[in-house]
């Protein structure tokens, strides 16, 4: 065995895990802005759909969808 390398092995699952973490951060924070930009378009009035060019249906469409997709 290389006992060279161990020192570097907590170093690269440090890393790794660091990583991980921040991916899930940034797909949590794209997630949470997609619930509330459906939110606002949830909202939305027939004149602001409108000048959107969206129907109601497609707003609701939209907004129904889970916050995943």
């Amino acid at each position: 065995m290389n006992t060279k390398l161990l020192p570097a092995l907590p170093i690269a699952v440090a890393g790794a895990v660091s990583l991980v973490l921040r991916k899930a951060k940034a797909a949590f924070w794209r997630a949470y802005e997609r619930r509330q930009q459906r939110l606002v378009l949830a909202s939305l009035d027939e004149r602001q759909l409108r000048d959107l060019g969206l129907t109601r249906k497609a707003a609701m469409g939209e907004a129904d969808k889970p916050f995943w997709r």
